[in-house]
């Protein structure tokens, strides 16, 4: 069964995700978490983590077939061109977010409404997001294969 990590992407150059990820629980309350942010002006798309890697010259267009990095260690992960590099397709994903900034009225709705709910813990998903976009930061939903 994949596991989804809620991640702020804390610096675009070099892109940098930042080591408060959160582990969302289950799918159902990863649906709702969606749904509540449609509803709130932004979307969330869950994306492949290992497409965000480079690997060898072959892959490295889509990234690799093993995860580089461990989502779960909380510290940064930096795509540097050093230690690691970002893949095309992790380029391509990340130009096309659609960003969660502008949008803090709707999240403080959408949280209230999550707190009641039946996944309750996508309220506290929603108000880290909305912490993570005051600092500035983008949020992207990574999808990790077992």
């Amino acid at each position: 069964m994949p596991r989804y990590w809620l991640t702020p992407i804390v610096s675009g150059t070099p892109v940098t995700l930042g080591g408060e990820r959160i582990l969302c629980s289950s799918e159902l309350a990863v649906a709702e978490l969606q749904r509540l942010l449609k509803l709130a002006g932004g979307r969330l798309v869950p994306f492949k983590a290992h497409l965000l890697a480079a690997g060898d010259e072959a892959e490295a267009t889509c990234g690799t077939d093993r995860l580089p990095f461990d989502l779960a260690t909380p510290v940064d992960i930096v795509f540097d061109g050093e230690r690691l590099s970002l893949s095309h397709c992790g380029q391509t994903m990340l130009d096309k977010l659609s960003g969660l900034r502008n949008a803090d009225e709707a999240f403080a709705a959408a949280e209230t409404y999550a707190a009641s709910g039946t996944h309750p813990e996508a309220a506290s998903w929603i108000a880290a997001i909305r912490r993570w976009c005051s600092a500035g930061w983008n949020v992207i939903l990574l999808r990790e294969e077992p």
